[in-house]
């Protein structure tokens, strides 16, 4: 069982981040990082499991101040058992704001580079749900659904400057 798997079961609230959610996006390029990210509201940890460390880190002060620390989250099934993840875009800001949890400027550069290629239905309209403190984040960024490799691009650093006005320091 692949020790990704073990850490998203150490605390009920977990939540799997930043290297961890870029290796299950299917775009990391270091094959071997040594640590698992889980995101957690409880105390911050480092974990020893089989064959790597999980850090377990809190989510972003802001994220806790309005109560949406499960912001941009999905559960996806890793063989056969149910996991939390940080979801594409959140995991972008994320690793954006804190490239030593992703394994550093050069692994978030190679990311980005492949980030616009994933997206084959990329609806740049995304509005961001509406809560305590997160009202003045919602916009459209376009009026049609991009299709050029220049248009997804775009779309995908104006939806990830949406998410990370949420999120800024």
């Amino acid at each position: 069982m692949p020790d990704y798997l073990l850490a998203s079961k150490l605390r009920p609230d977990g939540v799997l981040g930043y290297h961890t959610a870029l290796e299950l996006c299917g775009i990391s390029f270091t094959a071997f990082f040594n640590t698992v990210h889980l995101i957690s509201d409880g105390r911050s940890e480092t974990v020893g499991l089989s064959f790597k460390r999980c850090r377990i880190v809190r989510p972003h002060r802001n994220l806790i101040e309005v109560g949406k620390t499960d912001f941009l989250t999905v559960e996806v099934e890793s063989e056969g058992v149910p996991v939390k993840v940080t979801a594409f875009e959140r995991t972008l800001v994320d690793v954006l704001h804190r490239a030593d949890r992703a394994g550093g400027r050069d692994e978030v550069i190679e990311c980005l580079n492949v980030a616009p290629y994933l997206v084959d239905d990329f609806d740049c309209r995304f509005r961001i749900p509406a809560g305590p403190g997160l009202e003045r984040v919602s916009s459209d960024c376009a009026s049609a659904v991009p299709t050029t490799d220049s248009e997804i691009s775009a779309a995908v650093l104006a939806r990830v400057d949406l998410i990370g006005d949420m999120c800024r320091c």
